[in-house]
């Protein structure tokens, strides 16, 4: 076969003139080629009915972080407020991330900059109608309530058009799912002919570019014709070394198992490069027990509800530490952001309000989004939670997001992260 070796500028050239270059660049981008850290994805955990405090909330995340990696891509935000309050905050997530100032109804501040394809939302909940994100046409985005479901449905589709035996392969770390795609290509490369030498230059450009943007290993050496200089072979490697798409989840039939069993999916899917945004929901706002934890309190302390809710944030810091963790700092491309749509029920003197304040939502942002946010420790801030949001959308666009056919996003400006 042909052994010339390809530059960027060439691989440019070949791929900018040829349908057969394009082809397999969607080839090699569909099977997740050229890695996880790709592209940048955005991860959104709520829990229901507000916090404490900015204190207790940074306190309680800050014991999830166990690790330098991800106590140093944490940034704590202070003092912004939920954009869809009237009376109350019950709305969820059907006006959380919205960005107009209403409870429901309006798209999420996403849905204009990735397809839906694209977004996951892992739901623990009980069936009482919570108002999930919304789709791109203001409709509720579908959300799937057992981790069972998320493996079959997204981590299956993965794997599907694998046989048997190599999936098993690929699932023991034996191989890579990219090998299966090499062997089709092998195989339109025998019908080309004399057009062959050409497909091949292609080829080598896409591994060449390959072995650019994925650690590699040696496996052994080859001559290369002519030159007589010795080579590594290059095995290519998983999109992470984390990335495993027949996860163990843990079983449990109660509320906190379902939320680490969800939490568990969510590491995966972004471990493999799945989804470019997951929501994980911790029941909606008016779930029991948390809602009566807080209107049924009649001690003035809230221990009952801080005993419910600082389990919920450590978890939710342990996967943003996780994810820090993994080879190559997934966070690094990525963010992890914690909000609730309720606010602080402790206010002045100490007292805790058992209705609905309405200053001081709970917001946490864990990674760096491809360097979008620059910050991290504590940051106070003025407005509301849209801010933020412009960021996260025009970080997922690549620049300035349109977002004037869901909202008055124009108008919004960026929080400085």
């Amino acid at each position: 076969m042909h052994t010339k070796k390809v530059t960027r500028r060439h691989f440019t050239r070949y791929v900018s003139h040829s349908l057969i270059g394009a082809a397999l660049s969607r080839t090699f981008i569909e099977t997740r080629a050229f890695g996880a850290e790709g592209r940048l994805k955005i991860m959104l955990c709520t829990t229901p009915n507000g916090h404490m405090d900015f204190a207790s909330t940074k306190s309680a995340l800050m014991s999830g972080l166990s690790s330098t990696a991800g106590q140093g891509q944490a940034l704590f935000i202070k003092g912004l407020m939920n954009s869809c309050y009237n009376s109350d905050w019950h709305g969820s997530e059907g006006g959380l991330f919205g960005l107009h100032a209403v409870k429901q109804g309006k798209p999420s501040f996403y849905t204009t900059t990735i397809s839906n394809t694209e977004q996951v939302v892992l739901a623990v909940s009980r069936g009482q109608n919570p108002a999930y994100p919304r789709d791109s046409s203001g409709g509720a985005t579908k959300a799937f309530t057992t981790p069972e479901g998320v493996l079959k449905r997204k981590l299956g589709l993965f794997l599907g058009g694998i046989n048997t035996f190599n999936l098993a392969e690929v699932k023991k770390g034996k191989q890579h799912v990219l090998d299966q795609s090499l062997a089709d290509i092998r195989k339109i490369r025998q019908q080309l002919g004399s057009d062959g030498r050409i497909f091949d230059d292609h080829l080598y450009a896409l591994q060449a570019l390959y072995r650019e943007h994925v650690p590699t290993e040696s496996n052994g050496s080859e001559q290369e014709g002519g030159g007589g200089a010795t080579t590594p072979v290059q095995k290519p490697k998983a999109p992470s070394m984390e990335c495993n798409t027949n996860a163990s989840i843990p079983a449990g039939s109660d509320d906190e198992s379902k939320h680490t069993a969800m939490l568990e999916v969510a590491f995966h899917l972004f471990a493999c490069d799945m989804a470019q945004v997951v929501v994980v929901s911790m029941l909606d706002s008016q779930g029991e027990p948390y809602h009566q934890a807080i209107h049924g309190d009649s001690t003035g302390t809230g221990a009952r509800f801080r005993a419910l809710l600082e389990p919920m944030q450590q978890r939710i810091a342990k996967l943003a530490d996780r994810l820090a963790q993994t080879s190559g700092n997934v966070l690094e491309r990525s963010a992890v952001v914690y909000i609730s749509e309720g606010s602080a029920h402790i206010e002045g003197g100490g007292r805790f309000n058992p209705q609905h304040p309405h200053a001081e939502i709970p917001l946490a942002v864990f990674g760096k989004l491809g360097g979008v946010i620059r910050k991290s420790g504590d940051l106070t801030a003025q407005g509301d939670q849209r801010r933020l949001w412009r960021v996260l959308a025009d970080g997922l666009a690549g620049g300035r997001a349109d977002l004037s056919s869901i909202s008055d996003g124009s108008n919004i400006s960026p929080l400085e992260v």
